[in-house]
């Protein structure tokens, strides 16, 4: 659960309706590799620090998640960070308008 630098690493999971969702986001888009490119950055963020990234939005106290928001535009994610153990959990990836 560490890189070879000695930072602590998350895992980043998403469930399969928001990888189908990711999927056709970049069929219908003639900016793919721009979303590409956003969705690989968010993805870098949310591996090495989730807490820093984005806004915090709110809690969900008895699945011990703190739900947060960030854009690397194109791309909006919201997500949820498990506050005692290194998880991420995609909960929503939109596209910005023109995207």
């Amino acid at each position: 659960m560490s890189s070879s630098n000695g930072e602590g690493t998350f895992e980043v999971h998403m469930s399969k309706h928001i990888a189908n969702q990711l999927k056709n986001l970049l069929k219908g888009s003639p900016r793919g590799t721009e979303i590409v490119a956003s969705l690989q950055r968010i993805n870098d963020r949310l591996e090495r620090d989730p807490w820093n990234f984005g806004e915090q939005r709110y809690h969900l106290h008895e699945a011990r998640l703190q739900i947060r928001i960030a854009v690397v535009s194109p791309v909006a994610v919201e997500y949820g960070v498990h506050m005692d153990r290194p998880i991420v959990f995609i909960r929503t990836v939109v596209a910005l308008a023109g995207a």
